[in-house]
Formats: structure tokens, C-alpha cells, sequence
């Protein structure tokens, strides 16, 4: 079901609280594993240091966990398809409208919540390109079986590049086989991603199918271009 521009706008604001209320419960974990305090000032004793540290890694693992989340609602999807043949990758698998009302309001939050995101234009772009293709998707109709592989496509790469930056966070060296291997399992699935989902992009704008290019999914392939070609 097609939501209106009001409706998005709800869903990414009761998205967004969930994130915080999400964030408020990493952050109680996060004490009681006394990461939050005896390690933040082991890793820099400034004051005010720590704290810092502390809530940025907790939006580091924010992020994990939502592009964790798509990786497993894409992976989810794939299996499917493989016990009951390719044709159920295109019905809607359900709870696809639910997914980009969290992702909507994920990536509100951070706009938001992460202050720093204004002094790197890319990553802002990035953010903001998100936000407007995931209301897009959410304004079409009948575009939910696309979601969850085009989500998780998206979202692949991310995951990896978010390990690394947690781990770096931690003070973890460049050096070490934990981060090397994640940065290129990273590097890896950044071109993988790209090199399928591109020729995806060309075959749903040469698709037949109507949903595909109904008004309301204009935005979604605009910013699927530019992050194509960025």
C-alpha cells in the first residue's frame, strides 16, 4: 500500500523514535559492559573524550545493525527463491512497508542525531539520497518484492565499511588481520554490489512492468544512478 507524503513523514518520525529508543538501549548494554566508560577513557583521557566516543560508537552500532538487518531480509529472500523457484522473487514476501518506515526513520536520525555528517558533503548526499529513495518506495504501489534484494544490495557494503569504522573507533590498528579482512570483504561486495546492481537498474528501466516506472519511483531510480555512478 502506497502511503501518502504525511503518512512517510510519520513513519520516518515513529522510525527515528525507534532508533533513539534502540540507541538509549545499546548505550545501557554498552555500560554494563563498561565499554562506555573504563574504555573510552583508557583509549583518551581529555575530558569530555569519552563520552563522546562512547555515543559515537553507539551510533556505529546503530548502523550496523540496520544495514545487518537488510543484509538478512535480502538473504532471507534469496532462500526462498531457492526452494521455490526464482518466480517468488517477484511477490512481496510481506513486512517490506514496515522495513522502509525503520530505514526512513534510520536515516533521519543520523541527519539529525550525528552533527558531523554536515562537514562531509558526500556522506550527507549519500544519507539524504537514502532518505529520499526510501520515501519513494514507500509512496509507489506494488514495488514490495523489489525491496528486499534492492535493500540489501545497498546495504552489503555498508555493513563492512561500519565494522571497520567501529572497530578503528575502538582503537583496533589499520594493520590488523581483523580490519584488513573486513575492508576488503568490504572492497569486495562495494564492487559486487555494483557490478549487479547495475545491470538491475537497466533492466527495470527497460522493464515492461508498470509498477517500475510509475512517478512515484522516480526519485528511487534517480538516486540508484547517482549512486551507481558515484
Amino acid at each position: 500500500t502506497a502511503l501518502s507524503a504525511g503518512g512517510v513523514a510519520a513513519a520516518a518520525a515513529c522510525g527515528a523514535a525507534a532508533c533513539h529508543a534502540l540507541r538509549l538501549l545499546i548505550r545501557e548494554l554498552l555500560e554494563k559492559l563498561a565499554v562506555t566508560h573504563s574504555e573510552a577513557r583508557r583509549l583518551d583521557d581529555r575530558p569530555g573524550s569519552a563520552l563522546l566516543r562512547a555515543r559515537t560508537l553507539e551510533l556505529y552500532i546503530l548502523s550496523l545493525l540496520h544495514h545487518g538487518a537488510w543484509v538478512t531480509i535480502g538473504a532471507r529472500k534469496l532462500l526462498l527463491a531457492a526452494r521455490k523457484g526464482l518466480r517468488s522473487l517477484y511477490r512481496d514476501g510481506g513486512g517490506a512497508t514496515r522495513a522502509l518506515c525503520l530505514s526512513a526513520g534510520y536515516h533521519l536520525y543520523v541527519l539529525l542525531s550525528l552533527s558531523s555528517i554536515w562537514t562531509h558533503p558526500l556522506v550527507t548526499l549519500q544519507c539524504l539520497g537514502e532518505l529520499v529513495g526510501v520515501s519513494a518506495q514507500l509512496r509507489s504501489r506494488d514495488v514490495a518484492w523489489i525491496v528486499p534484494l534492492s535493500g540489501a544490495l545497498r546495504c552489503l557494503p555498508q555493513l563492512f565499511l561500519s565494522a571497520c569504522s567501529a572497530l578503528e573507533h575502538l582503537g583496533e590498528p589499520l594493520s590488523s588481520y581483523p580490519f584488513r579482512l573486513l575492508r576488503l570483504c568490504g572492497l569486495l561486495s562495494l564492487v559486487g554490489a555494483k557490478a549487479i546492481a547495475t545491470p538491475l537498474y537497466l533492466r527495470a528501466t527497460l522493464s515492461t512492468r508498470p509498477e517500475l516506472h510509475q512517478p512515484a519511483m522516480l526519485p528511487r531510480k534517480l538516486v540508484t544512478a547517482a549512486d551507481a555512478a558515484l
